[in-house]
């Protein structure tokens, strides 16, 4: 089983063994990344997060509504440490300049997050309302059509972004699902039936830094959100291990009840 690491919220902050838990909070790096166009992805959504009132770190979020993103429960608790706020960043390619931009410290937690094991690491951020562009008013259908994408037993291009380099500025890749059972073979029971992954052939994924961020489909030209970036492989993120997701569709009634 390849061993796996759960990212810390601040790599400053805590210091785990690649034995322990597994990675977690994906940034691309520039040679296999392409330019993001926040039309592509239009519910994607940055977080800065203030730790301990001394560091900061990033995660990223997707947009369900005026007032509410999803994104990885371990964003705000990674099993020692919690987090203060988030400053939750819409309309901007880059993570600390530019868009809106709102403090929160509302977060909802999944009931069963378990950071020993990845499980169900979802969280529900809540806001006072952002000004939203009509291209999302007229898609916010988003979690009806989910209720078509039960399961994947086949092979399906997917779209996964987040941030990346010192300026944290947004990039996008298009990645191949895989099956559990072969995100299983690498990482064992760290996969669970509510997890969907994706396969890193090429060396294309998700890094330190993408946590909670978006995997979405195309349904006829709509973006449609799938999956909550969770973790991949300890050893890098360009090694071409799987990445693992949050399965929207395990987590339907709680996102949209929480």
């Amino acid at each position: 089983m390849k061993a796996v690491f759960l990212a810390v919220i601040v790599a400053l902050a805590v210091a785990v063994s690649a034995e322990e838990v597994p990675n977690s909070s994906p940034v691309y790096d520039y040679h296999r990344s392409t330019s993001f166009d926040l039309h592509c992805i239009y519910f994607q959504l940055g977080l800065v997060i203030q730790i301990l009132w001394i560091f900061t770190s990033v995660c990223g979020a997707s947009l369900i509504s005026t007032t509410r993103a999803v994104t990885a429960a371990h964003c705000n608790h990674d099993g020692s440490i919690t987090a203060q706020s988030f400053t939750v960043v819409a309309g901007s390619n880059a993570l600390f300049s530019g868009g809106q931009r709102i403090v929160t410290t509302n977060v909802a937690m999944h009931p069963n997050w378990t950071p020993s094991t990845a499980a169900n690491d979802v969280a529900i951020l809540r806001f006072s309302q952002f000004t939203l562009n009509s291209r999302f008013q007229d898609r916010t259908s988003l979690f009806k059509q989910i209720l078509y994408f039960k399961s994947f037993s086949r092979r399906l291009a997917a779209y996964v972004s987040g941030s990346i380099g010192t300026n944290q500025v947004l990039s996008s890749v298009t990645v191949p699902i895989i099956t559990n059972a072969e995100c299983a073979s690498v990482y064992g029971p760290w996969v669970h039936d509510t997890n969907i992954c994706t396969s890193g052939a090429g060396g294309h994924g998700t890094c330190s830094g993408d946590s909670g961020g978006p995997l979405a489909i195309d349904n006829i030209g709509v973006k449609i959100l799938i999956g909550i970036t969770s973790f991949g492989a300890a050893d890098g993120c360009a090694i071409g291990m799987p990445a693992a997701f949050a399965r929207v569709t395990s987590y339907l009634s709680w996102i949209l009840a929480a």
